[in-house]
């Protein structure tokens, strides 16, 4: 049996913290990375041997979140969108073709992993309805700098 109560600062798994989008340190193929796993935005194993983008998400920004209260999106101190939950609320984000792509889920489900452990057969019958309690700001200030 392994039971655990803490995660390290800055753990891709803490039950909370905070963290930037983009590393300012980018690791190059075969030389020793002086940065966090969780700080890295590529694989080379699976991405290639071609050194690490600023541009691209960190695997800690890019993780999903699970079992929120709430999930912040913050640009000059002030909050850009946010989710709300009761830990009943998942958050993701996600950059496709130059564009954040913010994913709020009620049911997650890891089923490509098929290790037992985060697998949970969610199975959707039909129809299925929920909600999920977004708030953007929409401050003049923030999207027009």
């Amino acid at each position: 049996m392994i039971d655990w109560t803490y995660y390290p600062d800055g753990h891709i798994s803490s039950p909370e913290g905070t963290t930037v989008l983009y590393s300012q340190i980018q690791k190059k193929y075969r030389i020793e990375p002086i940065k966090d796993w969780n700080q890295d935005s590529k694989s080379f194993y699976y991405d290639g041997e071609e050194d690490e983008l600023k541009n691209r998400l960190t695997n800690i920004a890019k993780s999903s979140k699970e079992n929120i209260r709430k999930y912040s999106i913050i640009k000059n101190e002030q909050e850009m969108i946010s989710i709300y939950g009761n830990g009943d609320v998942n958050g993701r984000l996600n950059k496709a073709a130059g564009k954040l792509h913010l994913y709020a889920n009620n049911l997650i489900d890891y089923v490509d992993l098929d290790w037992g452990n985060y697998q949970r057969n969610i199975i959707l019958n039909k129809e299925y309805s929920n909600k999920v309690i977004i708030r953007i700001n929409t401050h003049s200030d923030i999207f027009y700098k």
